[in-house]
């Protein structure tokens, strides 16, 4: 995971022609753990691999489960107001907009 972060920061540094930034040709470890202390809100966590059960859901399944939700926006009028819509699942709600 800290590799492919390495990598796509060089990557985006290089579209951004500022890959000159790094004097090591790019980003290091040192250069990300110094970023992760400049921006505390961010934190690395360990991946977990996906459930069987989830990894087995269809397009179609996730195509209708967007659709539903499409549907519930437009019959309860939240289109234009998203700070109602809260997100929630197995583990519990996340954030409530009241």
């Amino acid at each position: 995971m800290i590799d492919e972060f390495l990598t796509l920061s060089k990557q985006y540094a290089l579209s951004l022609n500022k890959i000159h930034l790094f004097s090591a040709g790019g980003p290091t470890y040192e250069w990300l753990y110094s970023y992760l202390n400049r921006h505390h809100n961010l934190v690395l966590k360990k991946s977990y691999p996906l459930e069987k059960k989830r990894a087995a859901l269809t397009v179609e399944q996730v195509n209708d489960w967007f659709s539903l939700l499409n549907k519930v926006i437009q019959e309860n009028n939240l289109t234009d107001r998203p700070a109602q819509i809260f997100n929630a699942d197995e583990s519990g709600m996340y954030k409530i907009f009241i």
